[in-house]
């Protein structure tokens, strides 16, 4: 008999806490469970709802080669979530550019999501680098 597992995480899991539900979650996948999987948001976490979005698919291709991804992840009210189905021995399909994702679970949001996140970073870096230039020309 198939039943639905649960588990939790939250946006600012540590990764110790991390690899602890993932564990779980792959025992969860071996014993031919499906699992569902929520990010919960609690107050200001809600406005950046992608910390939430790169857990779940961290998660996913973490466990690239026992599940696949049955419902893509989704905000439903306070929380984000994804349910994972245990894949059938043999069934590895892969990107040839990213190993570790497989192709029938990359649809466009994704990349879009990876890009997004790529900017905001390299602005982030560009302001910290302007910011230590003007104190530098500060102090002299």
């Amino acid at each position: 008999m198939i039943s639905i597992k649960g588990m939790r995480f939250r946006p600012k899991i540590e990764e110790h806490d991390y690899q602890f539900k993932m564990r779980h979650v792959s025992s969860f996948l071996s014993h031919g469970n499906k699992v569902k999987c929520f990010v919960l948001f609690r107050g200001r976490e809600k406005a950046h709802t992608e910390f939430g979005y790169k857990i779940l698919l961290r998660l996913s291709t973490d466990l690239v080669d026992i599940a696949t991804i049955e419902n893509q992840p989704r905000l439903e009210g306070n929380s984000m979530s994804m349910l994972l189905s245990p894949r059938p021995p043999g069934a590895r399909k892969t990107h040839k550019d990213k190993p570790g994702i497989l192709m029938s679970e990359t649809p466009r949001e994704v990349l879009e999501v990876e890009e997004e996140l790529a900017e905001e970073e390299e602005i982030e870096e560009e302001i910290e680098e302007e910011e230590i230039e003007e104190e530098i020309e500060e102090e002299e």
